[in-house]
């Protein structure tokens, strides 16, 4: 799994990581947003795929800087394929801008700010949780 999705996001920086080797990771920049990316999917599916128990899983924006188209078509296909499908429920935030590599078929909940104003807290939690008054 660790091979697959490494050549699927592009990333270099595990090769020589064995399992549970928690290690802080090196490099910066793009690579290493693809490094951890690879490694949040690796243990989320792995969790997701070997125990009778159901988590939530959320991933926050990996996109910090300037990255190349790409890179982000890789990294998204990544998600698409390794994260959104997970037999669990999960949450993934993005910008508006990259909303376009997201498979059509996610469910998506647009949150606007500030999100504790009540009027947008009571639309967004009634969507998540389906709580209705």
């Amino acid at each position: 799994m660790k091979n697959e999705l490494s050549n699927l996001i592009g990333s270099n920086g595990l090769i020589d990581r064995k399992f549970r080797d928690y290690k802080k990771l090196t490099g910066g920049g793009t690579n290493l947003n693809k490094d951890l990316l690879a490694l949040y999917l690796i243990y989320m599916n792995l969790i997701t795929g070997r125990t009778k128990f159901k988590f939530p899983f959320a991933i926050d924006s990996f996109v910090k800087n300037e990255t190349d188209s790409d890179s982000l078509l890789k990294m998204f296909e990544a998600i698409n394929s390794r994260f959104l499908t997970l037999d669990s429920q999960t949450f993934f935030s993005v910008i508006e801008e990259n909303l376009v590599y997201l498979d059509k078929s996610t469910n998506q909940i647009q949150i606007e700010s500030p999100l504790l104003r009540k009027e947008y807290y009571s639309r967004v939690a009634s969507e998540i949780i389906g709580f209705e008054k």
